[in-house]
């Protein structure tokens, strides 16, 4: 239910960011990653370090992810969004949840020894 939730918030985040004016072409490229880096991933990946995850589920987040590079590229070519993808320097949501995972584990470890 917490994955559809997020999933849900993180599609309406990319539609208004693909969708408003400013992204036509007052708006270059660098700062639309950010702003999605900044408010739609953490919308995405809220809480999630705690959930167990299936490699489906990751799927599910890394289709987000893809189908923003498709509208901000206006490409469908899924070799193009992850060229671009590796371009920025932008992570997948499985590999940055992936990574929250494990610090999240290691913290909770410390927690659970102290």
């Amino acid at each position: 239910m917490q994955l559809q939730a997020d999933c849900t918030a993180a599609y309406s985040c990319d539609h208004r960011l693909c969708t408003t004016q400013e992204t036509d072409a007052d708006i270059d490229d660098d700062l639309q990653k950010s702003k999605v880096k900044s408010k739609c991933l953490p919308i995405l990946l809220y809480g999630l370090e705690a959930c167990p995850l299936t490699k489906s589920n990751l799927q599910s987040l890394d289709l987000v992810i893809n189908r923003l590079f498709m509208k901000l590229f206006k490409t469908s070519n899924i070799d193009t969004v992850k060229c671009c993808q590796e371009y920025f320097n932008f992570d997948l949501s499985s590999v940055l949840c992936t990574k929250r995972m494990l610090q999240f584990e290691v913290k909770f470890s410390l927690y659970l020894s102290s």
